[in-house]
């Protein structure tokens, strides 16, 4: 197939990034910038594309990637799946269970692939736990506190904690029959800032999420426990260290002894997380991969995202 044209929908912070992923592109080519910011038409011309204020131009490109507001996701890509092209959705897919639904559905009717987001599951660090992985986690535990981010106007179950759930449902790969969760907002905030969450996977294991937007530091942290080791990540650092409990002993004086193997393996970089995302996108638009399972993956963060936030005392889904 020739080089794929890419119509970006979105100048903001994360459509800075993905137009300099399409740009490095060997596959693709950046055709047009969509915003409907007057101040887009600079970034459109620092990388040397056409400026249009809206969606519908997106119609003569080959594909598209959404990364503008989320409340502007259902409309933008019910459009331009209707218009044929392949979608890549920054996450949230929509900022409601039943927008982003009504996405999946149609990419199903209408047969064109959609992606979302989940720029994890192309973390070198979360792969390199996972191929470790001879069984569920018995215990999954996230950190994703970030500080304060005034631009950003979704819930931080939408905005972060939503990775951590994807990557929760990754691991297990089965159902989740128990949710306990606890969200704060601040008095003047119409948000929540921080959510924590348990999620109970039958007789499997136990995943507890924990993500925050009021945080003095940025932390991302993963801890999976297996019957056969405890794998600690660091997603900021990429590193992932390995514990295996050997033994331990209580000696004659009362003094506890315990025997533990460490092992730091090697995290293979094939390539920055958002670019091995943009390349899966690309193979997903040109018919390489397979559009029905990763339409499949989509909703089930979604689904937790949503009963999360409708567990809360009087609360809804935004």
């Amino acid at each position: 197939m020739s080089t794929l044209e890419i119509a970006l929908v979105g100048a903001g912070v994360m459509g800075r990034h993905h137009a300099r992923i399409i740009v490095g592109s060997t596959r693709a080519r950046l055709a047009m910038l969509i915003d409907p910011a007057p101040a887009a038409e600079a970034l459109a011309r620092e990388f040397g594309v056409p400026w249009f204020p809206r969606p519908e131009a997106a119609a003569s490109a080959h594909a598209a990637i959404i990364a503008s507001p989320t409340d502007s996701h259902e409309q933008i890509g019910l459009e331009l799946l209707d218009a044929g092209l392949p979608l890549l959705v920054e996450k949230p897919l929509a900022e409601t269970l039943s927008s982003a639904t009504r996405l999946v559905e149609r990419s199903r009717q209408v047969d064109v692939a959609l992606m979302c987001g989940f720029v994890e599951r192309y973390n070198p660090a979360v792969n390199a736990a996972r191929s470790r992985l001879t069984e569920p986690p018995r215990h999954l535990v996230t950190v994703r506190h970030s500080p304060p981010a005034e631009r950003i106007s979704t819930d931080v179950v939408f905005d972060l904690l939503i990775h951590d759930l994807d990557i929760a449902v990754m691991l297990h790969d089965h159902e989740v029959t128990r949710v306990v969760s606890s969200c704060w907002a601040p008095a003047s905030g119409a948000v929540n800032e921080i959510a924590d969450a348990s999620l109970t996977f039958g007789d499997v294991g136990v995943a507890t999420v924990s993500a925050s937007r009021a945080s003095q530091r940025k932390s991302r942290r993963m801890l999976v426990s297996t019957s056969e080791e405890h794998i600690d990540v660091d997603l900021v650092r990429n590193t992932v260290t390995v514990y295996r409990h050997i033994r331990h002993e209580l000696s004659d004086q009362q003094t506890y002894r315990a025997q533990t193997v460490i092992d730091i393996p090697f995290v293979r970089h094939s390539g920055e997380p958002l670019q091995l995302q943009f390349e899966h996108f690309l193979d997903l638009a040109e018919g390489r991969a397979d559009a029905d399972a990763e339409r499949a993956s989509l909703l089930p963060a979604h689904v937790l995202a949503d009963q999360i936030l409708t567990d809360q005392p009087g609360g809804q889904a935004p």
